[in-house]
């Protein structure tokens, strides 16, 4: 399938012929979600962006297009032209409450949840709770070939590769940037490689999970279920 650029939306009225162009490569763009949704690798539901690096992963759009398809996704899920949950989610709360973390420490946030989880993390100094970063890194990046967009916009609007902006000024976004430039690679780049993408997540978890564990922990819980299936079905024949 041949890379096309997808138009967007015109501002205002637009005239019959740059309408007209729009609906062709809506058209287009439903078909081709479609015909991606009905193959057997796609065994996962992805956001609308994931929808448009999916897109851009099988060459039918570009990076440039990416915030013009998103657009053309969530309004054809509204308008009904596409299922409403082709999406993981609702877009417009993909990003709420997710810089609250901003203000705490990970301890912090790990004594927060102590009592919901059963779990004290203890103090800082006792090293019970160990912070071990894992995600998109530049070796990954480059070795996998997804896809960087030349902005530094956080979820909420932040632009870190503004000089106006005095959050562009820290030390950490100064060193980034001499780095890797004013550019990032979002988490939803990783739809285009989703084998890749469970692996890193698989050695990350096995560092400090091992399969026994995760066997012993899965037949305890059969247990349980059974238990609870044998309650369940004796207070039904006491019942009824």
């Amino acid at each position: 399938m041949a890379t096309f650029s997808f138009p967007k939306r015109p501002p205002g009225r637009p005239s019959r012929e740059s309408a007209a162009l729009y609906d062709e490569a809506v058209e287009r763009l439903i078909k081709e979600i479609l015909k991606i949704q009905s193959t057997p690798d796609l065994d996962f539901k992805v956001s609308a962006r994931g929808w448009g690096y999916l897109l851009e992963g099988d060459n039918i759009i570009t990076k440039a297009d990416l915030d013009a398809v998103e657009q053309a996704i969530n309004e054809c899920r509204k308008d009904g032209r596409l299922p409403l949950d082709i999406c993981a989610m609702d877009e417009s709360r993909a990003f709420e409450h997710v810089e609250k973390t901003d203000e705490t420490t990970p301890q912090e946030e790990a004594e927060a949840l102590a009592e919901a989880v059963g779990w004290d993390p203890g103090e800082e100094k006792d090293g019970r709770l160990i912070i071990d970063r894992f995600g998109l890194n530049y070796e990954f990046i480059e070795a996998n070939n997804l896809t960087w967009i030349d902005n530094l916009i956080t979820g909420s609007g932040n632009d870190l590769g503004d000089p106006k902006n005095k959050d562009h000024w820290r030390a950490d976004v100064q060193d980034y940037i001499k780095k890797y430039g004013v550019r990032k690679v979002e988490a939803n780049a990783l739809v285009k490689r989703p084998k890749e993408g469970r692996e890193l997540y698989r050695e990350a978890i096995l560092r400090y999970v091992s399969l026994d564990g995760v066997a012993r922990f899965e037949a305890a819980r059969k247990r349980e279920q059974q238990k609870l299936a044998k309650l369940i079905a004796k207070l039904m024949r006491e019942t009824y």
